[in-house]
């Protein structure tokens, strides 16, 4: 059965059936076999560009955007409803999600024939404005976006335990290579730095694991009735293991594991050492812009990951508790704010987790 809120929910919206119920597709084409005969206009490949745009990463699954739609238009607002108070009380991740959002939609409009004019931040009045997007001229997609897009319906994050052979230095090359033409860096940590940077993220454990604070809003959007919301995550999937009983529910660490060798948890900084790959995502600043601009490449780095066949999860933990963040700055020498650390690797497909459907995160213009 196609999963809840992913292929299933965008095939509704466009008032189609799923491909016999499998809960991936061959290919990106497959958003381009939904087109009625002729060319799009600008506002019907506008509205399929956002169905596929809504499969972008973001923290906890939380979605964390709103979208208003003008025709060829539409303006891509946070939704701080959603925010993260304890780990994200500045809207950092907040604000990457919903570039990574627009990452995506630039990439689905350009596979539906068309360029996007990108605005970021265009009305200082409006602080939950983050990004307008118009549909530009006709043209075709090149090879390099039609492998990304390719990849949209195929990249979730992936908690299994990663196969023990390397990324090869050329994928990661080609990583920090589009996060420096897109005005970001990325840094690929050195066998070196990975002592260190394990203790960084393992101190982030305990801060936040002994924060009654931290496993309130992480309980609220790690639960099993997430799967009935099509939003936060489900409980052991992804590789993480399954909740614990009600009388260990003060103890969130099971969340912050991942799954290790012999199917059990494995803590955080046993990740960091046996992570096939582990790369820092950063900025000369730490502004809005900056987060949006990080979020767009996110969007990209993910994408290009898997079209090598790399999966990829989120090591937060060190870069949401802000002491031990300016520690892994200095750890790895770093050009500029760390935004996000990313662990890299092989290994088997987790599935997708839920969206909500389009015409739940659109409001009125």
């Amino acid at each position: 059965m196609a999963a809840k809120g992913h292929l299933g929910g965008l095939f509704h919206d466009v008032g189609q059936h799923t491909l016999g119920g499998a809960t991936e597709v061959p290919g990106g084409d497959w958003l381009l076999g939904l087109q009625p005969p002729g060319v799009p206009t600008p506002a019907d490949a506008l509205r399929r560009a956002l169905l596929v745009a809504l499969l972008a990463p973001s923290s906890h699954n939380t979605q964390p955007w709103r979208l208003r739609l003008r025709g060829a238009v539409v303006d891509v607002l946070a939704d701080r409803s959603r925010r993260l108070v304890v780990v994200d009380p500045r809207d950092r991740e907040l604000v990457m999600s919903c570039g990574a959002l627009v990452g995506h939609l630039v990439l689905a409009l350009a596979n539906l024939g068309f360029e996007a004019a990108v605005a970021l931040l265009p009305d200082p009045s409006q602080p939950d404005l983050l990004a307008t997007v118009t549909v530009g001229r006709a043209r075709a997609a090149d090879a390099d976006e039609r492998v990304l897009f390719d990849q949209i319906t195929r990249r979730h994050t992936n908690r299994r335990r990663f196969e023990l052979r390397p990324v090869p230095p050329v994928v990661l090359d080609g990583l920090v290579a589009d996060a420096g033409r897109a005005g970001c860096w990325l840094h690929v940590v050195r066998p070196g730095e990975r002592h260190d940077l394990a203790g960084l993220v393992a101190a982030g454990d305990v801060i936040q694991a002994a924060d009654p604070a931290f496993g309130v809003e992480l309980g609220s959007w790690v639960d099993a009735s997430r799967a009935r919301s099509l939003d936060g995550m489900v409980p052991g999937v992804h590789g993480a293991p399954a909740k614990p009983g009600d009388g260990d529910a003060a103890r969130l660490w099971w969340w912050r594991t991942f799954e290790a060798a012999d199917g059990r948890a494995a803590r955080g900084a046993a990740v960091v050492l046996d992570s096939p790959a582990l790369v820092v995502l950063g900025a000369a600043e730490d502004d809005v812009a900056s987060w949006l601009h990080c979020g767009m490449v996110l969007s990209t780095l993910l994408l290009r990951a898997r079209s090598a066949g790399v999966w990829a999860s989120f090591l937060n933990q060190a870069v949401e508790v802000p002491g031990i963040r300016r520690r892994l700055a200095e750890v790895i020498r770093a050009p500029g704010p760390p935004q996000l650390l990313l662990r890299l690797g092989y290994g088997a497909d987790p599935g997708p987790t839920s969206r909500r459907p389009l015409a739940e995160v659109l409001v009125a213009p």
